[in-house]
């Protein structure tokens, strides 16, 4: 088929918008309780740890996206440097995550939404989050279809406002650390339950770094894109590892358990309502203001994960490993129309149908793999073409590369452990996968 190209209209505010927005989740939110659970205070060094991670996967993330912008990412490159069927296999697993990570958003959002409504004195009953999901998945699919323009406009702003009611929670908890009601002594005991703690943290939080990654898809429609893929992917890094680990210190230091009751083990036995539950006591009003934070950040992260998704898929249908139809290119709006309407349909039959909690697991599992093999992709492209053009370089990259690789096999190790049923899941994913990449191969 004709190979057909998007425009470049996006800018690196834009594209550092979308890595912002997918990275400052609804994972931030209902992760870090039970985090803390795991790892007592030390899970503020399962944040940094995972910080060093991010920085090194994004440096092999940095180079390639430089050195090959295209709207498929990771799918172009591991193909590039792996072959058609494992370049396949990388994207149909960004498929499988990006859609899974939506749906979860998109109920994260219809869950913010009925709680704030509840917390205001509406009345309305928990029935109501598919309702609230089901019309944030089609309103996101219009903007997707849409295109780049008007989707950037509205990533851009709510990421912004997310943050700024982020930073409005954690002054309010460094006003409370300077005062007497804070104190370092809730650091000890450290790591309560030794480095295990730490490592299950790092793995439950580790797709809340994920979000670098929707970056590297806008090669394609952004402007000079050899300099501002990497620029992006740092500043969206910064950003994010900046608002996580003061958040992981004010949640084990300014918040106060009840009867004495350590604030880490307090925080766990809330589990994914932790910071919703103590938010009052870092601001008056700090629920509701959660709740619009949770709201906007789970909108922010849903666009961020679809348009991933829809660029994969595009990218796919371009290439001829799925139907050619998805790899159209929508003459007015210059958007992969008919990827963004079967990527929101998949989302919102996820939402609607599947028991999301049974699935979810493997989207880390998914993401951890994909890190791994691009890593190992960065690496091996340097000796089999050491004459490509890399306008950014990686530094350190052996270093970098193994990183990430071996980050991605401990987390998909761990979560083994946590959640069995995860590689279950991916195995079928993948086997479905290998299924259709047999039947397209003959089209071909």
């Amino acid at each position: 088929m004709k190979d057909v190209h998007l425009q470049k209209t996006m800018g690196p505010f834009t594209a550092t918008m979308l890595g912002v927005g997918a990275m400052v989740g609804a994972g931030i939110f209902v992760l870090s309780g039970i985090a803390a659970g795991y790892a007592g205070p030390a899970v503020i060094l399962a944040f940094f740890l995972n910080a060093l991670i991010a920085l090194a996967i994004g440096s092999c993330y940095a180079e390639l996206g430089s050195a090959m912008p295209r709207a498929g990412g990771s799918y172009f490159w591991v193909k590039t440097a792996l072959g058609r069927s494992a370049g396949f296999a990388v994207g149909w697993i960004g498929v499988y995550a990006n859609t899974i990570v939506s749906a979860l958003y998109a109920l994260g959002f219809g869950a913010f939404f009925v709680a704030l409504l509840q917390r205001l004195g509406v009345g309305i009953s928990d029935d109501y989050v598919l309702v609230f999901a089901a019309l944030i998945t089609v309103a996101i699919t219009y903007l997707q279809y849409r295109g780049i323009r008007d989707l950037g406009v509205v990533e851009n702003s709510v990421t912004v406002i997310k943050v700024l009611l982020l930073c409005a929670l954690v002054v309010g908890g460094l006003i409370i650390i300077s005062s007497s009601n804070g104190g370092v002594g809730k650091l000890t005991p450290f790591a309560p339950h030794g480095m295990t703690g730490v490592l299950m943290a790092m793995a439950v939080i580790f797709v809340a770094f994920e979000g670098f990654e929707v970056i590297t898809r806008t090669g394609e429609e952004m402007h000079q894109p050899e300099k501002n893929i990497p620029l992006a992917i740092y500043a969206s890094i910064g950003i994010s590892v900046s608002l996580y680990l003061l958040i992981a210190v004010i949640l084990i230091v300014a918040v106060t358990g009840p009867d004495d009751q350590p604030s880490w083990q307090y925080l766990g036995d809330l589990g994914e309502l932790g910071m919703a539950t103590t938010a009052r006591q870092l601001l008056p009003y700090g629920d509701v203001i959660f709740y619009i934070a949770g709201i906007a950040s789970t909108a922010s992260a849903m666009i961020a994960a679809t348009y991933s998704a829809v660029r994969v898929t595009f990218a796919l249908g371009r290439a001829g490993d799925l139907p050619a139809l998805l790899g159209y290119i929508h003459p007015l709006h210059n958007s992969p129309s008919n990827a963004a309407i079967a990527s929101g349909a998949i989302v919102l039959a996820i939402v609607m149908i599947l028991p999301i909690s049974e699935v979810a697991g493997a989207a880390s599992q998914m993401f951890a793999l994909l890190f791994a093999v691009v890593c190992f992709a960065a690496w091996r492209l340097r000796f089999t073409q050491p004459r490509m053009i890399r306008p950014f370089r990686a530094r350190l990259l052996p270093l970098c590369a193994s990183v990430g690789m071996l980050a991605g096999s401990v987390v998909m190790i761990t979560l083994l452990n946590i959640s069995p049923l995860a590689w279950w899941i991916s195995f079928v994913w993948l086997a479905i996968g290998g299924v259709i990449f047999v039947i397209r191969s003959p089209a071909r």
